[in-house]
């Protein structure tokens, strides 16, 4: 399969855009890549809740690599741009979308959705084409982009977004910052909450695993890329603040682009025996069973999954109220604190309480149910107009 962007030792499911043939595909979803976000999982988890109806499904990516290539079940088909990002695949995008004609097209994050709009459009294919945003617009948009980069995406949104048949927003705050920002008529757009696999998320969770700590003094948790995003800087001074009270430690699970940053910080608190950069784990619910706590610091985010993930292990959370997600999920502090975006000294204050045994008592069970993956599979198929 040399030239085509696969090596030898590509899955059995795979191949490449020259190596398509003529079928008949029911849903085609397009990432950019496999990296371990709550997007490409979400999409994963679809692909195989539409393949285990019967239904042919395609999963298309810019760039065949990240840590969730190995979840992708067998009868999903992977189809590789062998491109380094969407925007430099959009004519092997349009031939995949002439020669395959799927019924339905569904993409995912911003920069994706922009090519993917495009691709539809140019390809003359028939099939619905929907977009799903998965953050606050506005914030994402406000983080790491120069103005002229912030202009263009606006702008290229306000034009290419109408184009689609349905845009699906992830919370009712991600679907307002797709209407503020790009224009998106109300009517275009659709909300869908997450699917969390519940029942496999509590099985895998039943394995054994140890903190790197020999003591029994509890442990919170975090959950996500390490990136500007989700402000892990402020979760580890919120920490200091709370280790001056009672003793504890701190893991964050996850990988990006700040670990340098953050070790650097943990070196300067003076705390780097109670604090643990776990890296990327594709099991973190085997941790998060034994944290006494899950905490989100993030400035923005659209709906995040981790939240959702510690609902489903009786889990007790705190999160910034940030826009927009934790406050749905977490029903206004129904089923967990909520704190200001960015206030150290209220975030370590419901972390002390979550010591203290003051946090929220409620049913899992019903919190979680709005996130069943069966449920949430029939809006999508409903949107994108296949009946299984």
């Amino acid at each position: 399969m040399a030239g085509n962007g696969l090596d030898e030792t590509a899955s059995k499911n795979q191949i490449g855009p020259v190596d398509v043939v003529a079928s008949a595909v029911d849903i085609a979803l397009f990432l950019p890549s496999f990296a371990g976000g709550g997007a490409e999982r979400v999409f994963v988890t679809l692909s195989g809740l539409f393949a285990a109806r019967g239904l042919r499904v395609d999963l298309v990516v810019a760039r065949h690599e990240g840590a969730l290539l190995a979840r992708v079940p067998p009868e999903v088909r992977l189809i590789d741009l062998g491109v380094s990002r969407p925007s430099r695949g959009i004519f092997a995008l349009i031939r995949y979308l002439r020669r395959e004609r799927p019924r339905a097209f569904l993409s995912a994050l911003t920069h994706a959705n922009l090519v993917a709009a495009i691709a539809h459009r140019l390809s003359g294919v028939e099939g619905r084409c929907v977009l799903s945003e998965r953050v606050s617009i506005e914030k994402a948009l406000q983080r790491g982009k120069r103005p002229l980069d912030r202009w263009l995406t606006v702008a290229l949104g306000k034009r290419i977004y109408p184009w689609s048949d349905t845009v699906v927003a992830v919370s009712h705050g991600a679907a307002l910052s797709v209407q503020q920002a790009f224009g998106v008529p109300k009517k275009q757009l659709r909300v869908i909450y997450n699917p969390v696999d519940i029942a496999g998320i509590r099985a895998a969770a039943q394995e054994e695993a140890r903190f790197p700590w020999v003591d029994d003094y509890p442990v919170f948790i975090a959950v996500g890329r390490l990136n500007e995003q989700k402000n892990f800087p402020l979760l580890l001074r919120a920490f200091r603040r709370v280790r001056a009270h009672m003793p504890c430690h701190l893991a964050i699970v996850g990988e990006g682009e700040e670990r340098r940053l953050l070790e650097s910080l943990i070196r300067e608190t003076r705390l780097s025996q109670d604090i643990w950069l776990a890296g990327y784990r594709d099991n973190p619910w085997l941790f998060m069973t034994l944290a006494v706590s899950l905490v989100c610091s993030s400035d923005y985010e659209g709906l995040p999954n981790v939240l959702i993930e510690a609902l489903a292990l009786n889990l007790p959370i705190v999160s910034t109220d940030c826009p927009s997600g934790p406050a749905e999920i977490l029903e206004g502090g129904r089923y967990g604190l909520l704190t200001p975006v960015g206030d150290e000294e209220a975030l370590a204050a419901a972390m002390l309480r979550v010591l203290t045994g003051d946090a929220p008592r409620f049913d899992y069970d019903e919190a979680v149910a709005r996130f069943q993956p069966e449920k949430i599979a029939d809006q999508y198929l409903n949107v994108l107009g296949v009946s299984s």
